[in-house]
């Protein structure tokens, strides 16, 4: 971010192009707790646009994650209440949700104002509430488990990373294989396209680097390795 402040129960920011900011909590099994949706109010430019992402497990005893992305858009440039039931989220898990993140803010030189966040039980079919915004889904896609062998006589492809969720590969600094990933700073900038599956890294200078790690992977007979 270009800045960032929180007062009297606002967090009012300036994005950059790759800005994002995240909430991450406990495993919450949020169907069964009673609640269908998550509401925060936003202040952003008129006509203006972000990215919801829901990161959602399995189960909450597995490791790995989906990550699955919204737009909210046709923001009417004042404060509204945006609820985003959590059946919009297909193939998400709403009974094992570890984090939601915005991200993609259009609008780069605004500032933009979010209030509380919370989880609710809505009764409302529609998207919104007050002045309206248009929720869309734009894509959905999954982190899909690297570690299972493949049947006898069989090879099949190892994932190693998807670029599936800025957060995971700049926050929280690990690949689809739930390994380490990172660029250690060397990079003048890393953006990743969730909607495509890239990433974009502009180096500083002809010392950048990044990596991605895969423990010790076994891969003969496993994944097209040779005898």
């Amino acid at each position: 971010m270009s800045s960032a402040r929180a007062t009297n129960g606002k967090l009012s920011v300036v994005p950059n192009a790759d800005s994002y900011f995240y909430e991450s909590f406990a495993c919450q099994t949020a169907l069964s707790n009673g609640y269908n949706a998550i509401t925060f109010p936003v202040k952003g430019p008129a006509g203006g646009s972000l990215t919801l992402e829901i990161q959602t497990k399995g189960a909450c005893s597995a490791d790995a994650y989906q990550s699955h992305f919204y737009t909210v858009s046709d923001l009417t440039g004042t404060t509204q209440t945006i609820t985003v039931p959590l059946a919009s989220f297909s193939g998400a898990n709403s009974n094992a949700i570890t984090s939601f993140v915005w991200s993609g803010f259009s609008g780069l030189s605004a500032i933009w104002e979010f209030g509380k966040i919370q989880f609710v039980c809505s009764t409302s079919s529609g998207s919104t509430s007050g002045p309206s915004g248009v929720i869309s889904r734009i894509s959905s896609s999954s982190i899909v488990s690297s570690k299972a062998p493949a049947p006898i006589g069989q090879c099949r492809n190892l994932l190693i990373d998807d670029w599936a969720s800025q957060s995971r590969l700049t926050f929280l600094y690990y690949n689809a294989m739930l390994n380490p990933s990172s660029d250690d700073g060397t990079m003048e900038s890393v953006l990743v396209d969730s909607t495509k599956n890239r990433v974009t890294y502009s180096p500083k200078d002809s010392s950048s680097y990044f990596y991605t790690q895969l423990g010790c992977t076994d891969t003969k007979n496993r994944f097209g390795g040779s005898t």
